[in-house]
């Protein structure tokens, strides 16, 4: 059965292909999962599907395909906020203003005045909004309009992160559909394929996507990815046996960047759970599974200073950390708390 050329994600793609096979084109979805694992490329072979002229799409040779995958196509339009700029809706023409990152509610109107146009060519027009959770209130109250009384020709695709940080009055109004992480060997095979790496490098790729594909073929295409997250997680290492004024100075410089980049503090604790879940995995003898299996020396030697309960109860610490950075709490209050309760290594 077809896949669309879609790595994994069999359960998502079997319940799109069903829809169009059945007629039942859902006006609105909402495709959720972390950054990096398939949502917009999924979302787009789906326009694809939807706008192909072939009998058997999406064939990704016809001209419509090829628009779409040029991001040209007149049917089929993007709408994003890159991050330190607000982007307008089209096809990814980005108006650079530095100023805060969200979707506004001209954005959101604009759409509507461009849903209440025909389709130019095919049945459809599709409008894939990413990153939903970061819509103002505004603009997703806005939508809700939209998506209460849409268009007979207008499919809306929405994507985020977390399902449960979009508005609920929005998520009730689209079909959910979850992406979900890929296994290693999963992953490992399709690097080997797409990108004709190594085995060795494909694996160590694999394991630090975290199941996500995306993340890992952009990977394999530009090493810069991988070097640029090793000197972050370095400083995260270093910062950890580091002393009490070094760790308040680095907190002071994540909260700095929290007002400019939220998704780049969030990035680096993200960074700090894998590396502390990895410790965990380690002391638990479960040396295969870990994230950063390239680094497993320094994993082993930093493990065996910490017990369970010292890593498992900093894991809980990152987690509240960014749970409270989520909650708009003081960003460098709650980022000192999670330097503080380091816990203390011994041997």
């Amino acid at each position: 059965m077809s896949t669309w050329g879609i790595v994994g994600h069999k359960r998502a793609v079997s319940l799109l292909r069903r829809s169009v096979e059945r007629g039942r084109i859902s006006h609105a979805y909402l495709f959720s999962g972390a950054s990096g694992i398939g949502k917009t490329t999924l979302a787009m072979t789906f326009a694809k599907v939807l706008l192909c002229a072939s009998p058997d799409p999406p064939c990704n040779e016809c001209r419509r395909c090829q628009s779409i995958a040029k991001g040209t196509h007149p049917d089929v339009r993007l709408l994003k906020v890159a991050a330190g700029s607000n982007e307008a809706l089209g096809n990814e023409t980005t108006a650079k203003t530095g100023k805060s990152r969200s979707i506004k509610i001209e954005q959101i109107r604009e759409l509507q005045r461009d849903t209440a146009l025909l389709p130019y060519e095919g049945q459809w027009k599709v409008y894939i909004i990413r990153n939903a959770e970061d819509m103002s209130i505004e603009a997703a109250n806005c939508l809700l309009k939209t998506l209460e009384e849409p268009p007979r020709s207008v499919v809306l695709i929405l994507t985020c992160a977390d399902a449960k940080i979009v508005p609920a009055t929005i998520v009730s109004r689209c079909q959910h559909v979850s992406l979900w992480p890929l296994g290693v060997e999963e992953v490992t095979a399709a690097l080997r394929q797409r990108s004709g790496i190594a085995e060795a490098d494909a694996k160590t790729l694999a394991h630090l996507s975290d199941g996500r594909i995306g993340w890992a073929l952009n990977a394999a295409a530009d090493s810069s990815i991988v070097g640029d997250r090793d000197d972050r997680l370095h400083k995260v290492v270093d910062v950890t046996g580091g002393s009490r004024t070094a760790r308040f100075k680095y907190a002071e410089e994540l909260a700095a960047l929290f007002s400019r980049d939220p998704e780049a503090v969030y990035a680096t604790l993200d960074l700090w759970l894998s590396w502390w879940r990895d410790l965990l995995l380690i002391k638990n003898g479960c040396h295969d599974m870990v994230t950063n299996l390239h680094m497993v020396t320094r994993l082993l030697e930093q493990a065996m200073k910490y017990t369970v309960e010292q890593l498992h109860g900093f894991m809980v610490e990152i987690e509240s950390a960014r749970s409270q950075l989520e909650r708009n709490v003081n960003a460098r209050l709650a980022l000192e708390v999670m330097v503080l309760n380091v816990p203390q290594a011994y041997g």
